[in-house]
C-alpha cells in the first residue's frame, strides 16, 4: 500500500527481538501503516496498534488481520474482470498500422505554458523535455518566436469549464496529452496521441459517470494550498482524469457488495495515489 511513512517490516523485527520475549505485547500508538504489527505478528508477539489517522488504522488493520487469500483472489479478479468489460473501451488506441487496436497502459499529460514574448502558447512536454536524455531542460526555445525562456518566466495558460459533478464553472491549468504507452499483445509501444485518442477522450469528457464518486471541496490548509494555486484543483476529483474517475467509482460501486469489501477497499485506496493527475508530467494510467 502506498501509504507514506510506511517503514519496511524487518526493521522493526530487529528492534522487538532485541527487546522482547515471545508471547510479550508491543505497543505502537503511532502505528502508521501497521509494520510494527507484522514484525510483532512474525515473531510470536501480540500487538496493540492505534493511530490519529483513520487512513493509517485502516490499512494497519488490513494488514494484521488474517484473510482466506484464495477467497480474496477469486473475488478481486471477478471483480476487476467485470471492470474491464465495462470501461476496457476507454484505454484502447489505434497502432501506428492504424488498424491493429492496442490497449493503453499510462497516458503521459503536459501542462502548456504561455511565452512572455510573443504571447502564444507552447506545450512544456515538446518545448522543455529531451527525452534521449531523460530530462527536463532549464531553458528552451519557445517554439513559436524562439526566444530562449524558462519556466518560470511564463504563465500557465488556463482552460475554464462547466464542471457538471459539482454544478459549478471551474478554471484549471491547461493540459494535453503528448505519449501514450501501449500494449499489443506482449509488446509495448509509444507514440503521441492520434485522432482516435483525441475523440476517445473527448468522447469520454462529454460522457456522465453512472455510480457516485466523491467531490467533497478540498480543505483549508498550508499543503491543500498548493495544487489550488498551480492546478486549480479545489475538490477531490479533479486530481484523476475523468476515465481513472469512471473506472475508480465502477470498482467502488461494485466492491459495496461484495463479502470481501474490506480488503477490496484496501486495493482500491493503494491505486489512488498512483491514478492522480499530480505527476512531474500527468500519467493516466490503466486500472488492473
Amino acid at each position: 500500500h502506498s501509504y507514506h511513512t510506511k517503514v519496511p517490516h524487518k526493521a522493526i523485527m530487529k528492534f522487538i527481538e532485541h527487546y522482547t520475549e515471545e508471547g510479550d505485547i508491543v505497543f505502537d500508538g503511532f502505528c502508521g501503516s501497521g509494520m510494527t504489527g507484522v514484525a510483532a505478528g512474525l515473531l510470536n508477539r501480540r500487538a496493540i496498534l492505534c493511530d490519529l489517522s483513520p487512513a493509517a488504522t485502516f490499512i494497519a488493520y488490513n494488514y494484521n488481520t488474517p484473510v482466506d487469500v484464495d477467497e480474496f483472489e477469486r473475488e478481486a479478479k471477478r471483480i476487476l474482470a467485470e471492470v474491464e468489460e465495462e470501461c476496457g473501451w476507454m484505454y484502447e488506441t489505434l497502432h501506428t498500422d492504424g488498424k491493429t487496436k492496442g490497449r493503453i497502459n499510462y497516458t503521459v499529460w503536459s501542462d502548456v505554458f504561455i511565452c512572455p514574448y510573443c504571447k502564444n502558447e507552447y506545450i512544456f512536454w515538446e518545448a522543455a523535455v529531451d527525452q534521449e536524455a531523460g530530462k527536463v531542460k532549464r531553458s528552451y526555445s519557445c517554439p513559436t518566436c524562439k526566444a530562449e525562456i524558462t519556466k518560470r518566466e511564463c504563465e500557465r495558460a488556463w482552460v475554464t469549464f462547466f464542471d457538471r459533478a459539482i454544478n459549478e464553472e471551474v478554471t484549471q491549468a491547461k493540459q494535453v496529452p503528448v505519449l501514450i504507452n501501449y500494449s499489443v499483445g506482449r509488446k509495448r509501444y509509444e507514440k503521441e496521441p492520434d485522432q482516435f485518442d483525441l475523440d476517445l477522450l473527448k468522447k469520454i469528457e462529454e460522457s456522465v459517470i453512472p455510480y457516485w464518486f466523491p467531490t467533497d471541496r478540498m480543505p483549508e490548509g498550508y499543503n491543500t494550498e498548493q495544487p489550488k494555486r498551480s492546478h486549480g484543483i479545489t475538490h477531490v476529483h479533479h486530481f484523476y482524469t475523468k476515465r481513472n474517475i469512471w473506472v475508480l467509482a465502477s470498482f467502488f460501486k461494485k466492491l459495496t457488495s461484495s463479502i470481501e469489501i474490506r480488503l477490496l477497499l484496501l486495493l482500491l485506496t493503494s491505486s489512488l495515489i498512483r491514478t492522480t493527475k499530480m505527476y512531474k508530467f500527468t500519467i493516466d494510467r490503466k486500472m488492473g
